[in-house]
């Protein structure tokens, strides 16, 4: 194989993401892009003429495939962002919503000395995103 730039793989990926049907394909192939080089998106978008070797060219083409075929997008990088912590995703957990920071919202509105000690018990079988968010906010828990 030869060498492929940031920018072709970049505009290839958004194509084969539009055309599978994907909204934001643009945004989408950026972070796929990002995931399979291990590079901040500042990389990605700055330094266009960055070749890609073999392997990063094989991990995006799967890594495509797998989110043209609709796999939700954490699934196909292995986590998610949710109170601004980043979470591990599998397909034995259930994928955080961004929804559901709202919960958290609500337990901040009532518990509002953050410095008092607090006791939390979370069961469940998701990522234990809840628990981790309010638990960020209190440094006494």
């Amino acid at each position: 194989m030869s060498m492929v730039t940031i920018a072709t793989a970049l505009t290839e990926a958004a194509r084969r993401l539009d055309a599978g049907g994907i909204e934001n394909s643009r945004g989408e192939a950026r972070l796929l892009l990002s995931h399979v080089l291990g590079f901040g998106a500042e990389k990605v978008i700055g330094h266009p003429e960055f070749e890609i070797d073999d392997a990063g060219v094989i991990k995006l083409e799967s890594a495509l495939s797998r989110r043209v075929r609709r796999e939700p997008m954490s699934h196909v990088l292995g986590k998610r962002e949710f109170w601004s912590l980043n979470f591990r995703v599998t397909h034995d957990t259930l994928d955080p919503r961004p929804d559901s920071e709202t919960l958290v919202e609500a337990v901040l509105k009532h518990m509002v000395d953050r410095g008092r000690r607090l006791r939390v018990l979370d069961l469940g079988t998701g990522t234990g995103c809840l628990l981790q968010a309010i638990l960020s906010e209190f440094p006494n828990a």
